[in-house]
C-alpha cells in the first residue's frame, strides 16, 4: 500500500514538473513574440501547438486513468 502511494506521488511530480516545462516555454514564446513583433506569427502558431497538445496530453491521460480503473 505504501509503495503504491509512493509511486502515485512520484508520478503526480513528473506531471506537474511537465506542465511546469511547458508553462516556461510559454512564456519564453510570450517574451519572444513581444520582442520579435515581425514573426511574432510564428510564435503564436508554436504556442498555439503546445497549448494544444498539453490540453490533448491531459485529455488522454485522463482517458487512460478512467479505463485504468
Amino acid at each position: 500500500m505504501n509503495e503504491r502511494l509512493e509511486n502515485d506521488k512520484m508520478r503526480t511530480l513528473k506531471r506537474i514538473e511537465g506542465h511546469l516545462s511547458e508553462i516556461k516555454w510559454l512564456i519564453l514564446l510570450l517574451i519572444a513574440t513581444v520582442a520579435f513583433p515581425p514573426v511574432s506569427w510564428v510564435f503564436l502558431i508554436l504556442a498555439g501547438v503546445i497549448i494544444i497538445s498539453a490540453l490533448f496530453g491531459a485529455g488522454l491521460a485522463s482517458v487512460i486513468n478512467k479505463i485504468r480503473k
